[in-house]
């Protein structure tokens, strides 16, 4: 698998796990041991994210994109699917309370 493959070379000593939801094809990974500090999370996000382009695959399913995967949205979304996101955002917080910034630019 491509994305064991790249978490292995760029984490050797790492335990990969990889679980999911079946019926609708959501890939869930845990990686243990890869390293204690930000650099070495986000390096391991990328390294599993750039597989998204090449499969066209999404970064997030049922639980929504949350902050650590935030400048990561654009990889699987176009600028439409973007705008479409902030328009309803907007409908449904018009004065922008609502975790301001955590997600989408105002």
């Amino acid at each position: 698998m491509a994305c064991g493959a790249a978490l292995r070379e760029a984490f050797p000593s790492a335990h990969i796990s990889f679980f999911g939801h079946v019926a609708d094809s959501n890939l869930h990974i845990a990686l243990l041991g890869a390293g204690r500090g930000r650099r070495d999370a986000t390096r391991g996000r990328r390294d599993r994210l750039c597989l998204v382009d090449r499969y066209h695959g999404a970064i997030s399913a049922e639980h929504g994109i949350g902050i650590l995967k935030r400048d990561f949205l654009d990889r699987s979304r176009s600028p439409a699917e973007l705008e479409v996101m902030r328009r309803i955002k907007t409908a449904l917080d018009p004065n922008g309370i609502l975790n301001p910034g955590k997600v989408l630019g105002r």
